[in-house]
């Protein structure tokens, strides 16, 4: 288990400040787009984020339950790409880098719009050799690709605003409690309920099950949030 991701808030510019700069770049993003604006706290980065539309929204959330995922950028800048004889400045909905030290530029159907042309793969091409060069793959996801399992979306869009309640405190003793629950020796599953049903006090019910919800986003736990909906029943296992 990493100690940081527990550890107590960095000392940072204020929340509200944060909070305009990020609605001033989300509108200079949208454009003449009439996208609905979404501001989303990530508990994986401990940062707040503004995303134009649904499907940013739920890449967000697509994202943030990836146990792969240790790091990601929602709002990168602009890139210059050439192709056919001409140069255009796009913006990515996303830099991800994973646990095995890959990184991954990533655009979405309704994000970035490549330009039209007789070949756009052209432009899709030249994107990829411009993230080869840095590093990274390119990955171009449409609605199917984001939206293919609700559920999890759902049930991580709970999650995430039950982090987001417990955010500024320190989650550290009661992920230390709660890891110790499981073990190889753990018996098949334990279930949410069962875990929450350890505190103590009855008020610290809420930073464990932030904590529970973090080891599983940090994939040292694994749940069935794919397959039924968020509740006491819900199964919890170590990763293997």
């Amino acid at each position: 288990m990493r100690n940081s991701t527990f550890g107590q808030p960095k000392a940072g510019p204020q929340l509200g400040t944060h909070l305009r700069s990020d609605l001033a770049q989300a509108y200079t993003r949208r454009g003449h787009r009439r996208a609905s604006l979404w501001l989303a706290y990530s508990p994986r980065m401990d940062v707040d984020c503004a995303l134009t539309g649904k499907l940013e929204w739920a890449h967000f959330l697509l994202t943030e339950a990836d146990p792969s995922v240790t790091h990601v950028d929602y709002a990168p800048e602009p890139i210059q790409v050439h192709a056919e004889g001409a140069a255009r400045s796009l913006t990515l909905n996303a830099i991800v880098t994973f646990n095995d030290g890959r990184v991954r530029w990533r655009t979405l159907a309704d994000g970035v719009r490549l330009p039209t042309s007789a070949d756009g793969s052209l432009w899709s091409e030249a994107i990829r050799q411009l993230a080869s060069t840095a590093g990274a793959d390119y990955e171009h996801l449409d609605r199917d690709d984001v939206f293919r399992q609700p559920l999890l979306l759902s049930n991580w869009s709970r999650i995430i605003a039950w982090l987001s309640a417990a955010r500024g405190r320190s989650l550290f003793e009661p992920a230390s409690m709660v890891s110790a629950l499981f073990s190889p020796h753990t018996p098949s599953h334990l279930t949410l309920g069962e875990v929450l049903a350890r505190a103590n006090d009855p008020s610290q019910r809420a930073l464990i099950g932030a904590a529970t919800f973090k080891l599983i986003q940090d994939g040292f736990l694994a749940a069935d949030l794919e397959l039924a909906p968020l509740s006491p029943r819900t199964k919890l296992l170590l990763s293997r």
